[in-house]
């Protein structure tokens, strides 16, 4: 199994790979819907504490509209990592706290989606 993983590339496992074409569908579902739009937007709106960093989105955001700031945020890297996934996990300063471990399955669904934002460009 570990070897597959290697395989797959990015160090995600093969079976939390998204596919480019499911890749806007995953970010929707997996982390838009229950993540971003829940609790990540009420810090990072025109209004809230983070409004001068460099992740803002407007008020009433939907995912189609949050999916290329997302995917542009998603090349911003501390030391080779992006900060889309050091900071809400805690292993970077972030205003908002920990917001999900970096052995839960939200940070594998995170990773899974920067890791298919890198592999399939702009699509």
């Amino acid at each position: 199994m570990a070897l597959l993983a290697a395989v797959a590339g990015c160090g995600v496992p093969p079976e939390v790979e998204v596919a480019c074409s499911d890749l806007q569908q995953t970010f929707t579902d997996e982390l838009f819907t229950p993540v971003i739009s829940k609790t990540c937007v009420s810090c990072h709106n025109p209004d809230g504490v983070a409004q001068a960093t460099r992740m803002v989105y407007p008020v009433g955001i939907t995912a189609a509209e949050a999916y290329p700031i997302f995917r542009k945020m998603a090349q911003v890297k501390s030391q080779g990592e992006p900060l889309v996934l050091l900071k809400p996990s805690g292993q970077m300063s972030h205003a908002g706290g920990t917001v999900f471990a970096k052995d839960s399955m939200t940070y594998a669904q995170f990773e899974s989606v920067v890791s298919g934002m890198s592999r399939c460009g702009t699509q």
